[in-house]
């Protein structure tokens, strides 16, 4: 299986970290899970529910916000690393990796 890669971004295995241009980025299992996911899917709104069944193996219902915490935690660990705002939420459906420019 080849390395996930979105613009300066890349997701490697063993351990679980990303790198950013040339900064690596340790994840926490669940992170780099969420950023491999969005990675192999780029420019696709990926809805919660499918999120939740890839990452975590059930849906934490309408009420759990563990999916949108581990993204603010991922988002903030990608940009401290110099990458760019590249994943987007869209309101009501779920996540998708795109450039900021591509936005909805």
């Amino acid at each position: 299986m080849s390395t996930p890669s979105f613009q300066r971004t890349d997701a490697r295995r063993l351990p679980s970290r990303a790198v950013v241009g040339e900064a690596f980025v340790e994840l926490t299992r669940t992170e780099f899970q969420l950023l491999e996911l969005l990675m192999l899917n780029p420019r696709q709104v990926l809805p919660h529910a499918m999120i939740y069944d890839q990452v975590w193996g059930y849906d934490f219902g309408p009420t759990s916000n563990a999916l949108r915490t581990h993204i603010v935690y991922l988002r903030r660990k990608l940009e401290a690393a110099g990458s760019r705002s590249v994943i987007h939420t869209v309101r009501g459906v779920g996540y998708a990796l795109q450039e900021p420019d591509e936005a909805r």
